[in-house]
Order: C-alpha cells, then sequence, then structure tokens
C-alpha cells in the first residue's frame, strides 16, 4: 500500500474484494498503516451486471477515493473486473488490480521494487522505440517479426500505478500494440485468458499460430483439442483474431515457473495477446473485451543489433547493474 499503491495520510482507498476477505483484512490494516481510510466497496450485487452497467455503479461507489484496489481470487466476473478499471480511468484514480490474489505472491513477485522495474523498463522502452522493429524466435519454431508505430506508445507497468493509469501486482512489464505481426509464434509454455487450455497438454502439444498483418490466419497443434479451444477463441468476438498487445516481461524477481499462472506469465520473454487491445492507454483503434494470452520457452528478442532477450532471459544490455540478484 505504501511502496506501489503509495496510499498518503487522510486518503480514501476504494478496496473492492471477491472471495478474497482474508487478505482484504491484511490490506485493510496496511492502508490504516499508512495512515489512509479503507473503504469496503461492494460489488457482490453486480454479478449478473453488463459491463457498462459496472462502470457505471462503481464510478458512483469510488468517487471520493484518491485511490483503489481490486483483490481477487481466480473467477471475478468480466464485467466486474473491466468495470473497475474503467471507473479507475473516469474517476483519475490510483488503481491496483490484483486478481490471481495469493499468499504466496507476497513473498515472490508483489516484492519487486516498482523503481527497480521501472528503471529497468526505461532501457527496455528505449531499445524498442530507438529501433520500432522486434524479432522474436525460439527452439521451438517461433520466427515472428513486430512492427512498432509512433502513433501506439512503448507503455511501463512498474506496479505503481498513475492517476486514472492502473496496474497490476504482480507487474513489470513492457506493452504495446503493434503496427503488425507477422510470422509464427509457438506456445510452448501456456496459453491463458478467456479459454484455458491445460498447460501440460501445450507443454506436450505446443500450440503454433500464423500471423499476417497483426492477425491469427490459422492455428497448429498435433493436440486436436488445443487447435479447436483456440479456434473457438476466434468466434468468441469480431476482434479476438487481432494481436491487441505484445508484453515484454521485466519483474526482475520472477525467474523460474512457479505454478501461479499470473506470476508466470511475468517470466522474461515475448508475449502476445490475442484480442484484448486496452484503446485507452494504448491507442490501438479497436476494444475487445477478452484475451487469449501466449506464451512460449527460450525466447530471444532482438531490435536492431541488440539482443534483449536471450533464451528467456533478459540481458545484460537491459538489466546490467540494476538486477539485485546477478
Amino acid at each position: 500500500m505504501q511502496r506501489c499503491l503509495v496510499a498518503r495520510p487522510g486518503e480514501r482507498v476504494g478496496l473492492l474484494s471477491w472471495n478474497a476477505d482474508g487478505l482484504r483484512d491484511v490490506v485493510v490494516d496496511a492502508v490504516r498503516d499508512a495512515g489512509a481510510e479503507p473503504v469496503l466497496v461492494p460489488i457482490d450485487d453486480l454479478v449478473d451486471a453488463s459491463e457498462s452497467r459496472a462502470t457505471l455503479v462503481l464510478t458512483g461507489r469510488l468517487t471520493r477515493c484518491g485511490a483503489s484496489a481490486l483483490l481477487a481470487e481466480h473467477g471475478v466476473p468480466p464485467a466486474i473486473s473491466m468495470g473497475v478499471l474503467k471507473a479507475a480511468e473516469q474517476l483519475s484514480l490510483r488503481h491496483l488490480h490484483l486478481t490471481r490474489i495469493d499468499p504466496r505472491l507476497f513473498a515472490q513477485s508483489y516484492r519487486a521494487d516498482p523503481e527497480l522495474i521501472a528503471q529497468i523498463n526505461a532501457r527496455m522502452a528505449a531499445h524498442l522505440e530507438g529501433a520500432r522493429l522486434l524479432e522474436v524466435t525460439s527452439p521451438a519454431g517461433t520466427e515472428l517479426t513486430v512492427k512498432l508505430d509512433a502513433r501506439y506508445p512503448v507503455l511501463s507497468m512498474s506496479g505503481r500505478p498513475e492517476p486514472g493509469r492502473p496496474d497490476n501486482l504482480p507487474s513489470g512489464t513492457i506493452i504495446f500494440h503493434p503496427a503488425s505481426v507477422d510470422g509464427v509464434f509457438v506456445a510452448d509454455r501456456g496459453a491463458i485468458g478467456a479459454v484455458r487450455p491445460d498447460p501440460a497438454l501445450v507443454r506436450r502439444y505446443p500450440i503454433s499460430v500464423r500471423f499476417e498483418g497483426g492477425r491469427a490466419l490459422s492455428v497448429e497443434s498435433r493436440s486436436r483439442e488445443l487447435a479447436q479451444t483456440v479456434e473457438g477463441f476466434f468466434t468468441m468476438h469480431e476482434h479476438a483474431r487481432r494481436v491487441g498487445l505484445v508484453a515484454l516481461p521485466t519483474n526482475y524477481v520472477v525467474r523460474s515457473e512457479a505454478g501461479m499462472e499470473v506470476q508466470d506469465g511475468l517470466l522474461p520473454g515475448v508475449n502476445v495477446v490475442l484480442g484484448y487491445s486496452s484503446p485507452t492507454t494504448t491507442n490501438a483503434p479497436y476494444h475487445c473485451p477478452i484475451q487469449l494470452r501466449l506464451f512460449g520457452r527460450r525466447i530471444d528478442a532482438r531490435v536492431g543489433g541488440s539482443l534483449l532477450v536471450s533464451s528467456g532471459r533478459l540481458t545484460s544490455e537491459i538489466v546490467g547493474e540494476l538486477d539485485p540478484f546477478r
């Protein structure tokens, strides 16, 4: 509450909880320790609400707050999750989104220093903005070319949200909406989102997605079930085939898989996000409320002559003397 959300003395901090009452009580104490006033915001009555309705109601309930946080175990209704984010944006709140909250994360990825992540992100962003072309490869067969465009900013997520710019915990990533994505991405570590393929099955039978002009053209896997699952995702929204975001994780605490998907998604590499584009922050020309994130192993990522990620590890050019564990 003090290091990431930067709760201020006398400030009202709205706390929204979904199946996380035990951890909510811990956070309430932390808000008070910061000298701020915790405000418990009800959301259970919005289970069947539309996204627009949830946004309207939550905007009213958070209107006197300066900051907020959603604490949720897996399964929070998407309309509530998106409604909280939109309300925070409209009210210019500093907001933290913790949608897979787990006590183990407090001892692991949550501990990353947002100031240190911000310095790592600045180095990564400088390379991307200078080259405007990202090349991604992997031993599994990934060969992807990602074009950047000045119309779509390179954004830093460090775990310290700005007013109207929500952040997640765990955090630590560079994200942007790509101008174009072409080639093949092989997801041999996992895929999570609106559909949830079995991770063990993905590792055994990787999902290969071919892209052209920023859209998924085809899906291949030796598992017919996996291929059909991804194809089913494409039928869920008109923009589900589009690459909404490209993400390069930078949380220096995350070094190996721990079985917690929200943390494992921050292992170094390049993640391709289908569907969801966050247009209010990325300037993407479309909105899609669903997503499917694709993760690969041992990713290499290059811009120009610089290697940013090597075999799934951030290079010294990016973390250098900044990473306390190197």
